[in-house]
């Protein structure tokens, strides 16, 4: 069976749960944030599962701690590119949890050239509708009931005409 779905059905104990059952996984990987805005992700340090080390962009190695964590703390702290990789006065720390050998594997086959050709994305406007849907029509004003009668309380039947004020002068 082929298991389509959205990222939010991503993590890497559902996947691992479908390629143990035999399953097609098409779930859409999350997207990788870089901790500072036009910097590194997760996916630009390079992790060595058999090895429990992981090196960053600027090729410092560390290794992995039996919790999962490579910390490159003093490392960072005259390293030319700590601009585009944390803000966080101790350094980075790079957390490897238990399936992240096949979430990096998600994410790098996402990138394949020709993939995006078959992948849906959002249109460019961010509006989304159905594929069956016929094309969209711009909103359309509403006609507005009674225009040329003031804002006040209709008459009342079987009610007088109030009398027209006096003008004095």
């Amino acid at each position: 069976m082929t298991v389509l779905a959205d990222s939010a059905y991503g993590s890497g104990q559902f996947r691992a749960e479908l390629g143990s059952r035999g399953h097609t996984d098409r779930v859409k990987p999350a997207p990788s944030r870089p901790a500072v805005p036009g910097g590194f992700t997760v996916d630009d340090f390079t992790v060595d599962h058999d090895a429990g080390a992981a090196t960053c962009p600027n090729r410092v190695t560390k290794k992995i701690s039996p919790s999962g964590w490579a910390t490159f703390g003093a490392a960072c702290t005259d390293c030319p590119l700590r601009a585009r990789c944390t803000r966080s006065r101790d350094g980075q720390a790079l957390e490897i949890r238990p399936h992240d050998a096949l979430q990096r594997a998600v994410r790098r086959s996402r990138h394949r050239p020709g993939l995006a050709d078959r992948i849906p994305t959002t249109p460019a406007d961010g509006r989304t509708h159905h594929r069956l849907a016929g094309p969209r029509q711009p909103a359309r004003a509403l006609p507005r009931r009674n225009q040329e009668q003031p804002l006040a309380a209709p008459p009342r039947r079987g009610a007088q005409p109030a009398p027209a004020p006096s003008i004095s002068a």
